[in-house]
């Protein structure tokens, strides 16, 4: 039969074995990219039948975790879709890397 301190350090082993998991996963998941566009200039043409954008691709950081940097975003894809103003598909989406 097992002592009231010896469950005890069972239980904290366990804990412990289960935080020293987890904490180097959460850590990968938060150092992850976290990719956002943003549109830096638009252009409307005379007849207002094309729209230009310039944009640009942001790896935003932690808000209140400064200290965990995010991993750039290596052999990343995006794939672009054309659309009219009424979310028609124009043609079919661009796949670039």
């Amino acid at each position: 039969m097992l002592t009231s301190g010896e469950v005890a350090g069972i239980v904290i082993g366990f804990l412990a074995l289960a935080l020293a998991v987890l904490m180097p996963l959460l850590t990968e998941r938060l150092k992850a990219p976290k990719l956002e566009i943003e549109i830096v200039s638009e252009q409307i043409s005379a007849g207002a039948q094309y729209r230009f954008l310039h944009g640009r691709v942001v790896n935003r950081p932690h808000q209140g975790l400064r200290w965990i940097s995010r991993n750039p975003a290596i052999d990343a894809r995006v794939v672009l879709a054309f659309r009219d103003g009424n979310h028609k598909k124009l043609f079919d989406p661009i796949e670039a890397k």
